[in-house]
């Protein structure tokens, strides 16, 4: 599936229930014009670097986890950031950051899976909550041509890509 969007345009979010106007994005521009957050005025502005390519075309074709499939899904990056890529083949695994553009950014309170128990989107991984950033570690199985292949990526095909980050275990996982 092609993106939603067009690369090197700003996401467009609502903050505070402010619709943002002229956005060609329903729901995705992260302050409307002249808003404060905490008395501060907030703008915060992410262009998407790519796009996710997998077979997830809709609820529940994904796993509930990414980490649980064996899936193997493409992350295409747009040609203006390719130069970032330089040495990204010798990472083993990586993070990567989404934003799940087609979540429910009411949602406060789930049930998770495997749960009875209701709790609140920040004390689980619902991909429904207020600013539906998701966050992955993948294996990386190859690039060419701005193309990553990567296993164990649980977003719908033509996800929003912000940003992409190497996972360090010595960094990344709690002693």
């Amino acid at each position: 599936m092609a993106p939603r969007w067009e690369y090197g345009a700003p996401f467009c979010l609502i903050v505070a229930g402010f619709p943002a106007t002229g956005c060609p994005f329903s729901g995705i521009l992260l302050t409307a014009p002249g808003q404060c957050f905490g008395g501060i005025p907030m703008a915060i502005e992410l262009r998407p670097i790519g796009y996710v390519r997998s077979p997830y075309q809709k609820p529940g074709d994904a796993p509930r986890q990414g980490r649980l499939s064996d899936t193997v899904s493409e992350i295409v990056i747009d040609p203006a950031y390719r130069d970032g890529l330089l040495d990204i083949e010798e990472k083993k695994h990586l993070f990567v950051l989404c934003w799940f553009d087609r979540a429910d950014r009411t949602t406060l309170r789930a049930v998770p899976p495997q749960d009875t128990a209701e709790h609140g989107v920040f004390a689980i991984r619902s991909p429904d909550r207020p600013n539906p950033v998701s966050i992955c570690v993948v294996d990386l199985l190859g690039v060419k041509d701005g193309v990553l292949r990567v296993r164990g990526l649980d977003a719908y095909d033509g996800t929003p890509v912000i940003d992409i980050k190497p996972f360090f275990a010595d960094l990344d996982s709690p002693a």
